[in-house]
């Protein structure tokens, strides 16, 4: 009784399940590839403290010094003087000159859905290196910049209230957020200017422009669409079952 028919057989057999699978996989990967990876553009947007979107209470005054962003900026002495404001993004940085003398700020940051939330007393905007002077309205020495930033958010809405720290004395020259336009973005009322500021800061000035318009700083970034992802997968597997029968 002879073999060879089974096992030619069984070689057949064997490269047809080879075929199949690698057409399966090819399939799952059609299927992946266009979906499941997504470019994700990010750009920062500045935003002047003199925005109408920021919301002001206690004693404040404008203080004018070329070392701020648009040559202005906001001064308190006030213990109950608050700023708030609202962005949307995946990032937050707080812009101020810094000056001879301490001053703290009180940042607190919350997402809309209270999911998130951060908080720090911050005194980037003292210089100490300087001599010391007293405190005081348009005491700047150094160049506005990011004396505060969040590190990566969530892409959601975010309320951001600032307060006087302990040591007294608050400077606010606005600040940047980062968008992310895979998803939601915007400042709520969407002022602000585009610019290419962030981490190193914001010295080259932002300013009152309700239309947005501005230089772009643009990153790319890869994201996998969690759903196209499970879905060619699940198919991958269901293939690589009914070849094996």
């Amino acid at each position: 009784m002879s073999l060879q028919p089974s096992s030619h057989s069984n070689l057949h057999r064997s490269s047809s399940r080879k075929l199949f699978l690698s057409v399966s996989l090819l399939l799952s990967l059609i299927t992946f590839i266009p979906g499941a990876i997504v470019n994700a553009e990010t750009h920062n947007v500045t935003v002047d403290d003199s925005d109408s979107s920021i919301q002001y209470s206690g004693s404040w005054v404008v203080s004018q010094n070329s070392l701020d962003n648009n040559g202005s900026l906001h001064y308190t002495e006030d213990d109950n003087a608050v700023v708030k404001f609202n962005f949307t993004g995946t990032a937050f940085y707080y812009l101020s000159p810094t000056f001879p003398f301490p001053m703290e700020a009180a940042v607190s940051i919350t997402s809309s859905d209270g999911g998130e939330h951060q908080g720090a007393i911050i005194d980037g905007m003292y210089n100490r290196s300087a001599p010391r002077q007293p405190a005081r309205q348009g005491g700047e020495t150094g160049q506005s910049t990011a004396v505060y930033g969040s590190g990566d958010l969530k892409n959601l809405q975010y309320e951001v209230e600032i307060s006087i720290g302990p040591l007294g004395g608050l400077a606010f020259d606005g600040f940047i957020y980062t968008t992310d336009d895979s998803g939601s973005s915007g400042n709520g009322t969407n002022n602000g200017t585009n610019d290419g500021g962030g981490g190193s800061g914001g010295g080259s000035g932002g300013g009152n422009n309700s239309t947005g318009s501005g230089n772009n700083s643009e990153a790319m970034s890869v994201h996998l669409n969690p759903t196209l992802f499970k879905t060619s997968l699940l198919v991958f597997v269901f293939s690589v079952m009914i070849g094996f029968l």
